[in-house]
């Protein structure tokens, strides 16, 4: 999991600032690292089968944590991780 999440950011750095960003907001609610840092440190927890109810990562931004679920390719976990960022963005209003 942790070789899926490396190669995630790596292809996230291939497609620009605006995906990491995505990225980074969706695991701590900020697009962009704040001057003085994140506070908490994030992290990163896998879930194993027997903790999941679903299939989708997860964030938890009060506390900048990442939960993964562990998946068997890195096509599953890509589509999934994409389809979370995308569908779950801000709070912000328009």
């Amino acid at each position: 999991m942790v070789a899926f999440w490396r190669d995630y950011l790596q292809d996230a750095e291939e497609e620009g600032r605006k995906k990491l960003g995505d990225i980074l907001a969706f695991a701590t609610g900020s697009n962009d690292v704040p001057p003085v840092g994140l506070s908490p440190c994030p992290f990163i927890e896998f879930l194993h089968d027997s903790d999941t109810g679903g299939r989708f990562p997860i964030a938890n931004t009060c506390i900048n944590c990442l939960r993964l679920p562990i998946y068997n390719t890195y096509s599953g976990f890509k589509t999934n991780m994409d389809f979370a960022i995308r569908n779950t963005q801000g709070f912000a209003m328009e």
